[in-house]
């Protein structure tokens, strides 16, 4: 909530219509205007946390693919990800959830 808009009669649409538009290339960006520079960021969680010994796990991958290329003939490598489709816990960003902040284009937030 914004303080003093009800007051001064201004609008909560009308103070997302003076920032600057979330996509520019649409049709729906001509009715932004831009003139404070922000704009309500869209969900992202791509900010990781930093594993106490991520250093040990890269070298050590990095060593079992160079002897496998070196024994490949007795040695199968597979590798997998974390990005595999089984829920765990709660999601960190709810597609439901809507963000109705509006920060500087430089500040956009991280969810975790």
């Amino acid at each position: 909530k914004i303080p003093g808009l009800r007051e001064k009669g201004i609008s909560r649409t009308t103070i997302h219509e003076l920032l600057v538009a979330p996509r520019q290339g649409t049709i729906n960006s001509v009715r932004y205007r831009g003139f404070i520079q922000a704009r309500v960021p869209g969900k992202n969680n791509t900010l990781r946390k930093q594993h106490a010994s991520v250093h040990f796990a890269f070298a050590q991958v990095s060593y079992v693919m160079e002897l496998s290329a070196m024994f490949e003939k007795e040695c199968c490598v597979i590798s997998c990800d974390d990005r595999n489709k089984v829920n765990v816990g709660s999601l960190a960003v709810s597609r439901y959830h809507q963000i109705g902040k509006f920060f500087p284009l430089s500040d956009q937030r991280q969810y975790l």
